[in-house]
């Protein structure tokens, strides 16, 4: 989610990083909805191009080539 001035792109940046850093993690799922029912988050990746930069470039790294 995104709480303003980057964040989402920073939190993906992280998580892709841990991701990296964790093996014993075996998979990434997102689930790119608009909002969550009570929620008035967006989840997706693209709300951005900070964000969006940030996602492809996660996907881009090998740990997340399947």
């Amino acid at each position: 989610m995104d709480h303003g001035r980057g964040s989402k792109a920073a939190w993906i940046r992280q998580l892709a990083s841990w991701v990296e850093d964790t093996p014993a993690v075996g998979a990434v799922v997102w689930f790119d909805t608009d909002i969550q029912a009570g929620s008035p988050h967006n989840f997706r990746p693209d709300t951005d191009s900070a964000a969006l930069a940030a996602y492809r470039a996660m996907a881009r790294r090998s740990r997340f080539a399947g």
